[in-house]
């Protein structure tokens, strides 16, 4: 299997520092909780084999395809990402903002916490229908409806049961999670794309002596609270959230900031230390910043990993998902919402 990094090192280049032996990769400081922080090569750092393994016909595992084109979708990327750091960059370019939103996207879909959190849906999801398949009542139901639509009585609730169970055994595996993990980063990432597309774009400049950090999990959603702090974990479509995607350790781009906001601005050190702390409490597991900080590694101690997916994070409030079981009844053809 091949070691894939599972956050571009292209983009982690962008806060590392030379190789004093003059070595391809840079150094960057990493950061984790319980632990001092160590200067560590980009070569090295967040690499975890088989991360892209997707799962041929004859049901081998295969990396090599899916990490190259993985590969080519960041490369088209990367010269806009290196480019942004600069004063000159035409923010207004669309070109430009489609290519960083599209990366951006990207970033988000692929990494480690979310993996783990498309992962735990997926076996609720199983879970649930396994339950649902031991409901004799709900099973006769829809065996009633198929056989109604059918114009003939071919299925039994043990039949419909069979069925269901069949759902349940394909796709439970930890290699076939993982290929729906793989298969489906394209079309989530054109699908958040298109919400960062549509809002306003701001670049923040941190002040002389302070640098924004980066994760494992480098593009956060936060809202703004009214007495200062940020709130991380929020989707990509909730109101008045705003999406922060470190650029480099002197700029972050915030998206979502109001329309008629400058293009860029100064921001303070505090501003600096909140975006950070955010950025950190969500983090999955490291945090990476250029240059080595008490601060930072303070930080990392009391707040990383603060926020989980699906815990207390991306957890609608005031929305009521539909379950397992109304999926059933809906796709064949029953009320979803009756018990």
């Amino acid at each position: 299997m091949i070691g894939s990094h599972t956050i571009p090192v292209f983009y982690l280049q962008q806060f590392a520092n030379k190789s004093p032996l003059r070595k391809k990769h840079g150094l960057i400081w990493v950061y984790e909780k319980g632990k001092v922080p160590q200067e560590r090569s980009l070569r090295v750092q967040g690499k975890q084999k088989g991360y892209f393994a997707v799962l041929r016909d004859d049901r081998s595992m295969d990396d090599a395809a899916s990490e190259q084109a993985i590969t080519d979708l960041e490369n088209e990327c990367n010269d806009v990402l290196f480019c942004s750091k600069s004063e000159l960059f035409d923010w207004s370019s669309s070109t430009h903002r489609r290519k960083l939103a599209f990366y951006i996207a990207f970033l988000y879909s692929r990494a480690t916490q979310r993996r783990a959190h498309s992962e735990k849906i997926g076996l609720n999801i199983y879970e649930e229908l396994s339950m649902a398949a031991d409901d004799g009542k709900l099973m006769q139901e829809l065996a009633d409806a198929v056989n109604k639509a059918a114009g003939k009585k071919a299925l039994t609730a043990d039949s419909m049961r069979e069925i269901t169970l069949g759902r349940v055994s394909q796709g439970k595996t930890a290699a076939e999670m993982n290929t729906d993990f793989v298969s489906n980063l394209r079309s989530l990432t054109d699908h958040l794309a298109g919400f960062l597309i549509q809002k306003h774009w701001q670049v923040w400049r941190a002040p002389e002596g302070m640098e924004f950090v980066s994760s494992d999990n480098p593009v956060m959603n936060f809202i703004p609270l009214p007495h200062g702090p940020f709130h991380p974990g929020h989707g990509f479509n909730t109101a008045g959230a705003h999406t922060a995607f470190p650029l480099a350790p002197g700029k972050c781009l915030i998206i979502g900031v109001p329309v008629g906001s400058a293009e860029s601005r100064r921001v303070e050190a505090e501003t600096v230390t909140r975006t950070n702390e955010a950025l950190i409490s969500i983090c999955d597991k490291y945090v990476y910043s250029k240059t080595r900080s008490d601060q930072v590694q303070a930080l990392t101690q009391q707040y990383a990993g603060a926020f989980r997916y699906g815990i207390n994070s991306l957890v609608p409030i005031g929305m009521k998902l539909p379950s397992v079981r109304g999926l059933l009844r809906q796709w064949y053809g029953l009320d979803p919402n009756e018990n």
